[in-house]
Protein backbone atom coordinates (compact mmCIF):
# COMPACT_ATOMS: atom_id res chain seq x y z
CA UNK A 1 0.00 0.00 0.00
CA UNK A 2 3.10 2.28 0.66
CA UNK A 3 4.40 2.03 -2.63
CA UNK A 4 0.80 2.71 -4.09
CA UNK A 5 0.98 5.92 -2.51
CA UNK A 6 4.60 6.96 -3.68
CA UNK A 7 5.00 10.03 -1.51
CA UNK A 8 7.73 11.80 -0.90
CA UNK A 9 8.43 14.80 1.76
CA UNK A 10 10.96 17.11 0.53
CA UNK A 11 12.67 18.67 3.67
CA UNK A 12 15.15 21.72 3.24
CA UNK A 13 17.33 22.59 6.38
CA UNK A 14 19.38 25.51 7.54
CA UNK A 15 20.49 25.76 11.27
CA UNK A 16 17.12 24.74 12.50
CA UNK A 17 17.44 22.31 15.07
CA UNK A 18 15.46 24.29 17.60
CA UNK A 19 12.17 23.40 15.99
CA UNK A 20 13.35 20.55 13.98
CA UNK A 21 12.56 17.59 16.00
CA UNK A 22 8.76 18.58 16.43
CA UNK A 23 8.99 18.91 12.66
CA UNK A 24 10.09 15.55 12.09
CA UNK A 25 7.53 13.68 14.98
CA UNK A 26 4.62 15.53 12.81
CA UNK A 27 5.76 13.41 9.93
CA UNK A 28 5.71 10.59 12.38
CA UNK A 29 1.92 10.94 13.18
CA UNK A 30 0.54 11.31 10.12
CA UNK A 31 -2.62 8.84 9.10
CA UNK A 32 -0.56 7.82 5.88
CA UNK A 33 3.23 7.76 6.18
CA UNK A 34 5.23 8.97 2.70
CA UNK A 35 7.90 6.68 0.89
CA UNK A 36 10.68 8.49 2.25
CA UNK A 37 11.94 11.74 3.41
CA UNK A 38 14.31 13.58 1.65
CA UNK A 39 16.63 15.80 3.13
CA UNK A 40 19.08 18.72 1.64
CA UNK A 41 21.04 20.66 4.31
CA UNK A 42 22.19 24.27 3.27
CA UNK A 43 25.51 23.65 4.67
CA UNK A 44 24.57 24.07 8.76
CA UNK A 45 26.47 24.83 11.26
CA UNK A 46 24.53 23.51 14.28
CA UNK A 47 23.57 19.93 15.45
CA UNK A 48 20.41 19.66 12.59
CA UNK A 49 22.70 16.88 10.62
CA UNK A 50 22.55 14.85 13.93
CA UNK A 51 18.89 15.05 14.66
CA UNK A 52 17.85 14.31 10.99
CA UNK A 53 20.47 11.13 11.35
CA UNK A 54 18.96 10.12 14.76
CA UNK A 55 15.35 10.48 13.31
CA UNK A 56 16.28 8.08 10.43
CA UNK A 57 16.99 5.26 12.66
CA UNK A 58 13.49 5.37 14.34
CA UNK A 59 11.44 6.68 11.10
CA UNK A 60 8.95 3.68 10.00
CA UNK A 61 10.07 5.01 6.04
CA UNK A 62 13.17 5.91 4.24
CA UNK A 63 15.26 8.83 4.90
CA UNK A 64 18.05 10.36 2.51
CA UNK A 65 20.01 12.72 3.66
CA UNK A 66 22.03 14.97 1.32
CA UNK A 67 24.77 18.05 2.46
CA UNK A 68 25.07 20.56 0.44
CA UNK A 69 29.11 21.51 -0.44
CA UNK A 70 28.42 25.48 -0.03
CA UNK A 71 25.12 27.78 0.50
CA UNK A 72 23.22 27.84 -2.16
CA UNK A 73 20.20 29.34 -0.58
CA UNK A 74 16.42 28.85 -0.08
CA UNK A 75 15.18 28.38 -3.63
CA UNK A 76 18.30 26.47 -4.94
CA UNK A 77 17.89 24.08 -2.40
CA UNK A 78 13.84 23.59 -2.66
CA UNK A 79 14.84 22.88 -6.53
CA UNK A 80 17.54 20.73 -5.41
CA UNK A 81 15.69 18.52 -2.65
CA UNK A 82 12.51 18.10 -5.55
CA UNK A 83 15.00 17.13 -7.89
CA UNK A 84 16.06 14.07 -5.63
CA UNK A 85 12.23 13.19 -4.90
CA UNK A 86 11.71 10.07 -6.28
CA UNK A 87 8.01 8.93 -5.98
CA UNK A 88 5.04 10.28 -7.45
CA UNK A 89 3.87 12.93 -5.45
CA UNK A 90 6.26 15.34 -3.57
CA UNK A 91 5.19 17.43 -0.57
CA UNK A 92 7.82 20.17 0.44
CA UNK A 93 8.44 20.87 4.53
CA UNK A 94 9.92 23.63 5.77
CA UNK A 95 12.46 22.76 9.48
CA UNK A 96 9.96 24.42 11.98
CA UNK A 97 6.56 23.99 11.25
CA UNK A 98 4.21 21.09 12.54
CA UNK A 99 2.24 19.12 10.46
CA UNK A 100 -1.49 17.56 11.11
CA UNK A 101 -1.81 14.56 11.66
CA UNK A 102 -4.49 14.29 8.40
CA UNK A 103 -2.02 16.39 6.10
CA UNK A 104 -0.21 13.90 3.58
CA UNK A 105 -4.13 12.16 3.50
CA UNK A 106 -6.01 15.01 2.61
CA UNK A 107 -3.46 16.52 -0.43
CA UNK A 108 -3.13 13.08 -1.46
CA UNK A 109 -7.11 12.21 -1.82
CA UNK A 110 -7.43 15.34 -3.55
CA UNK A 111 -4.75 14.68 -5.79
CA UNK A 112 -6.06 11.56 -6.87
CA UNK A 113 -9.63 12.80 -7.44
CA UNK A 114 -8.23 15.54 -9.33
CA UNK A 115 -6.00 13.36 -11.90
CA UNK A 116 -8.91 10.69 -12.05
CA UNK A 117 -10.69 13.70 -13.82
CA UNK A 118 -7.68 15.66 -15.56
CA UNK A 119 -5.41 13.35 -16.38
CA UNK A 120 -2.09 12.41 -14.63
CA UNK A 121 0.12 14.25 -17.22
CA UNK A 122 -1.79 17.81 -15.72
CA UNK A 123 0.85 19.79 -13.33
CA UNK A 124 -1.38 19.56 -10.37
CA UNK A 125 -0.68 22.03 -7.44
CA UNK A 126 -2.76 21.42 -3.70
CA UNK A 127 -1.52 23.96 -1.03
CA UNK A 128 -3.76 25.00 2.19
CA UNK A 129 -4.53 27.59 4.83
CA UNK A 130 -2.11 27.59 7.90
CA UNK A 131 -2.82 27.95 11.51
CA UNK A 132 0.16 30.77 12.65
CA UNK A 133 1.98 29.89 15.98
CA UNK A 134 4.62 31.85 17.69
CA UNK A 135 7.71 30.18 19.14
CA UNK A 136 5.91 28.54 22.24
CA UNK A 137 3.19 27.09 19.73
CA UNK A 138 0.78 29.52 21.07
CA UNK A 139 -1.86 30.23 18.37
CA UNK A 140 -1.35 33.57 16.81
CA UNK A 141 -4.46 33.55 14.09
CA UNK A 142 -6.06 30.92 12.98
CA UNK A 143 -5.94 30.78 9.61
CA UNK A 144 -2.97 32.22 7.49
CA UNK A 145 -4.58 33.34 4.65
CA UNK A 146 -7.06 35.53 7.07
CA UNK A 147 -4.67 37.10 8.72
CA UNK A 148 -2.37 37.87 5.44
CA UNK A 149 -5.80 39.07 4.00
CA UNK A 150 -5.58 36.69 0.66
CA UNK A 151 -7.89 34.14 -0.51
CA UNK A 152 -7.50 31.60 -2.80
CA UNK A 153 -8.18 32.51 -6.51
CA UNK A 154 -9.87 29.87 -8.54
CA UNK A 155 -11.06 31.50 -11.69
CA UNK A 156 -7.74 33.05 -13.60
CA UNK A 157 -5.23 32.68 -10.88
CA UNK A 158 -2.44 33.49 -13.32
CA UNK A 159 -3.40 37.18 -13.47
CA UNK A 160 -3.10 37.71 -9.35
CA UNK A 161 -0.11 35.47 -8.99
CA UNK A 162 2.31 37.58 -11.12
CA UNK A 163 1.88 40.49 -8.96
CA UNK A 164 1.50 38.53 -5.45
CA UNK A 165 1.55 34.73 -4.52
CA UNK A 166 -0.85 33.31 -2.51
CA UNK A 167 0.73 29.50 -2.12
CA UNK A 168 2.56 28.94 0.67
CA UNK A 169 5.59 26.18 0.30
CA UNK A 170 5.18 24.35 3.23
CA UNK A 171 1.27 23.29 2.83
CA UNK A 172 2.39 22.24 -1.09
CA UNK A 173 1.78 18.74 -2.32
CA UNK A 174 2.25 18.31 -6.28
CA UNK A 175 2.44 15.26 -8.91
CA UNK A 176 5.58 14.25 -10.53
CA UNK A 177 4.47 16.73 -14.00
CA UNK A 178 4.83 19.51 -11.71
CA UNK A 179 7.94 18.41 -10.53
CA UNK A 180 8.83 17.95 -14.02
CA UNK A 181 7.83 20.79 -15.53
CA UNK A 182 8.71 23.18 -12.64
CA UNK A 183 12.12 22.20 -12.47
CA UNK A 184 14.99 23.01 -12.29
CA UNK A 185 13.62 26.31 -10.64
CA UNK A 186 14.88 29.57 -12.63
CA UNK A 187 17.16 31.97 -10.50
CA UNK A 188 15.31 34.55 -11.11
CA UNK A 189 11.75 33.40 -10.20
CA UNK A 190 11.07 34.88 -6.79
CA UNK A 191 10.28 32.22 -4.49
CA UNK A 192 10.28 28.17 -5.01
CA UNK A 193 6.12 28.24 -4.17
CA UNK A 194 5.88 30.94 -6.34
CA UNK A 195 7.17 29.68 -9.16
CA UNK A 196 5.71 26.22 -8.26
CA UNK A 197 2.23 28.40 -8.46
CA UNK A 198 3.04 29.89 -11.58
CA UNK A 199 3.82 27.10 -13.92
CA UNK A 200 0.57 25.19 -12.29
CA UNK A 201 -1.34 28.14 -13.08
CA UNK A 202 -0.34 28.89 -16.67
CA UNK A 203 0.14 24.79 -17.56
CA UNK A 204 -2.54 23.35 -15.27
CA UNK A 205 -3.93 23.64 -12.02
CA UNK A 206 -4.41 25.27 -8.46
CA UNK A 207 -6.19 23.09 -5.84
CA UNK A 208 -7.05 24.57 -2.32
CA UNK A 209 -7.59 22.68 1.23
CA UNK A 210 -9.46 25.59 3.07
CA UNK A 211 -8.68 23.87 6.35
CA UNK A 212 -5.46 24.72 7.95
CA UNK A 213 -3.59 21.37 7.56
CA UNK A 214 -0.51 23.28 8.64
CA UNK A 215 1.27 24.75 12.38
CA UNK A 216 3.03 27.55 10.82
CA UNK A 217 5.60 28.97 13.11
CA UNK A 218 6.32 32.81 13.21
CA UNK A 219 9.45 33.53 14.57
CA UNK A 220 12.55 36.36 13.71
CA UNK A 221 14.18 33.82 11.79
CA UNK A 222 11.27 33.12 9.29
CA UNK A 223 12.84 33.49 5.67
CA UNK A 224 9.27 34.73 4.38
CA UNK A 225 6.78 35.23 7.55
CA UNK A 226 3.35 35.75 8.12
CA UNK A 227 3.44 39.56 7.90
CA UNK A 228 0.72 41.27 8.69
CA UNK A 229 -0.50 44.29 6.38
CA UNK A 230 0.65 47.44 8.77
CA UNK A 231 3.63 45.31 9.34
CA UNK A 232 4.62 44.96 5.38
CA UNK A 233 3.84 49.09 4.67
CA UNK A 234 6.11 50.10 7.40
CA UNK A 235 9.19 48.29 5.87
CA UNK A 236 8.06 49.51 2.66
CA UNK A 237 10.35 52.32 0.34
CA UNK A 238 11.04 53.33 -2.99
CA UNK A 239 13.99 51.28 -3.33
CA UNK A 240 12.27 48.10 -2.07
CA UNK A 241 9.43 48.72 -4.16
CA UNK A 242 11.45 49.21 -7.37
CA UNK A 243 13.43 46.07 -6.60
CA UNK A 244 10.30 44.21 -6.29
CA UNK A 245 8.81 45.70 -8.92
CA UNK A 246 11.91 44.38 -11.10
CA UNK A 247 12.22 41.26 -9.68
CA UNK A 248 7.95 40.76 -10.86
CA UNK A 249 9.24 41.49 -14.68
CA UNK A 250 12.17 39.12 -14.16
CA UNK A 251 10.11 36.17 -13.00
CA UNK A 252 7.59 36.98 -15.69
CA UNK A 253 9.70 36.83 -18.42
CA UNK A 254 11.56 33.41 -17.18
CA UNK A 255 8.06 31.90 -17.10
CA UNK A 256 7.55 33.35 -20.62
CA UNK A 257 10.59 32.01 -22.13
CA UNK A 258 9.90 27.98 -20.19
CA UNK A 259 6.66 28.09 -21.93
CA UNK A 260 8.49 29.00 -25.28
CA UNK A 261 11.33 26.66 -25.03
CA UNK A 262 9.06 23.86 -23.98
CA UNK A 263 6.58 24.50 -26.96
CA UNK A 264 3.78 25.75 -24.72
CA UNK A 265 1.37 28.27 -25.19
CA UNK A 266 2.04 31.61 -23.91
CA UNK A 267 -1.30 33.19 -22.08
CA UNK A 268 -2.46 36.06 -23.01
CA UNK A 269 -2.35 37.96 -19.48
CA UNK A 270 1.44 36.89 -19.10
CA UNK A 271 2.15 38.86 -23.09
CA UNK A 272 0.47 41.94 -21.59
CA UNK A 273 1.82 42.08 -18.64
CA UNK A 274 5.67 41.82 -19.99
CA UNK A 275 4.94 44.17 -22.51
CA UNK A 276 2.96 46.61 -20.45
CA UNK A 277 5.65 46.37 -17.54
CA UNK A 278 9.23 47.32 -20.33
CA UNK A 279 7.58 50.21 -21.38
CA UNK A 280 5.89 51.69 -17.96
CA UNK A 281 4.36 55.14 -17.48
CA UNK A 282 0.72 55.78 -17.10
CA UNK A 283 -0.82 53.75 -19.93
CA UNK A 284 1.12 50.46 -19.11
CA UNK A 285 -0.09 50.91 -15.56
CA UNK A 286 -3.70 51.34 -16.55
CA UNK A 287 -3.31 48.67 -18.96
CA UNK A 288 -2.03 46.26 -16.54
CA UNK A 289 -4.86 46.97 -13.65
CA UNK A 290 -7.98 47.26 -16.51
CA UNK A 291 -6.83 43.23 -17.44
CA UNK A 292 -7.37 42.17 -14.14
CA UNK A 293 -3.46 41.25 -13.25
CA UNK A 294 -3.29 42.97 -9.25
CA UNK A 295 -2.47 41.97 -5.94
CA UNK A 296 -5.08 41.11 -3.20
CA UNK A 297 -4.65 44.53 -1.47
CA UNK A 298 -5.80 47.54 -2.87
CA UNK A 299 -3.44 49.38 -0.93
CA UNK A 300 -0.25 47.72 -2.58
CA UNK A 301 -2.28 48.02 -5.83
CA UNK A 302 -2.10 51.69 -5.66
CA UNK A 303 1.99 51.66 -4.73
CA UNK A 304 1.93 49.23 -7.71
CA UNK A 305 0.24 51.40 -9.70
CA UNK A 306 2.68 54.60 -8.77
CA UNK A 307 6.00 52.52 -9.25
CA UNK A 308 4.98 51.32 -12.70
CA UNK A 309 3.94 55.15 -13.62
CA UNK A 310 7.31 55.84 -12.65
CA UNK A 311 9.26 53.67 -14.59
CA UNK A 312 12.36 53.90 -12.25
CA UNK A 313 12.28 50.18 -11.99
CA UNK A 314 13.14 49.64 -15.52
CA UNK A 315 16.87 51.36 -14.73
CA UNK A 316 17.65 48.33 -12.19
Amino acid sequence: MSHQRSISIGLCTYNGSKYLKEQLHSYLNQSIPPNELVVCDDCSNDDSIDIIQSFSKIAPFRVRIFRNDNNIGVTNNFSKVISLCEYKYIAISDQDDIWQPDKLETSYTRMLSLEKKYGSQVPILIHSDLTVINEKSDVISDSFMKYLHLRNIMEKPLKYLLMQNFVTGCTCFFNSALAQEASPIPEKAALHDWWLALIAAARGMIAYVPEPKVLYRHHGKNTIGAKGLREIIRTLSMERLNNQMNRLLNQANELRNHLLLHSEPVPRELELFISSMRKGGLKSAYCIFSSGIRTQRFGINLLYLLIIMRKEYLRL
